[in-house]
């Protein structure tokens, strides 16, 4: 019988390894004005539950002392989206960085890609990530593959994510809760373990 809702690691019998608190670093992927839907182009359909989920996961990481990363994106004066200094790319409130956390900026969805992640993680020692933020199926997805890729344990909070709605190129919207929940399954599925809360980890 064919194996029907297993993902390739249960298939193939490989246990994805679970970091813990005290032996990862948590990632904060854009959690920045531009998806709150009082003041951004990009409103995430959550915004409010994953909002107070990632301010449990920062105040955890904090009282746990887990080293913290804000990856911030940014874009040119001249565009639409993440405007240098402007108000939708300041931190959402209280998920501000503090002076002794680790801050990157980025300009691709890939928060390696041209980046000094990689470097500020390693200083670390730790090889577990703890990756929560918008968007789902951009930032959050493509930052998780490329740090499995580069040999990293992860771990997403789920509830700590968020998506917006989009056409699919066929005149049909897929929802933000749709659109969050298919790319959290394909993380789930062999590059990530996916977790309700940090709670959970």
């Amino acid at each position: 019988m064919a194996p029907y809702g297993k993902t390739i690691s249960e298939i193939q019998k490989n246990k994805k390894k679970q970091g813990k608190l005290n032996n990862s670093v948590l990632l904060l992927i854009s959690a920045q004005q531009e998806f709150n839907p009082e003041c951004g182009k990009l409103p995430a359909h959550n915004f409010k539950t994953s909002s107070e989920s990632l301010r449990f996961c920062l105040e955890t990481a904090r009282l746990n002392k887990v080293p913290v990363i804000h990856v911030m994106t940014v874009c040119d004066p001249n565009s639409e989206l993440f405007t240098v200094g402007g108000v939708t790319t300041k931190p959402i409130k209280y998920l501000e960085p503090k002076s002794d956390e680790k801050v990157v900026m980025k300009t691709t969805p890939n928060a390696f890609l041209k980046t000094d992640l990689k470097e500020k993680i390693d200083a670390t020692g730790r090889k577990n990530l703890i990756i929560a933020g918008y968007s789902t199926h951009l930032s959050v997805d493509s930052t998780v593959r490329a740090a499995y890729e580069l040999g990293y344990n992860v771990t997403v909070v789920s509830n700590a994510c968020g998506d917006r709605d989009i056409p699919d190129g066929m005149r049909n919207i897929v929802t933000g809760n749709k659109l969050h929940q298919a790319t959290l399954a394909t993380l789930n599925d062999q590059y990530a373990t996916v977790v309700g809360e940090m709670y959970d980890i």
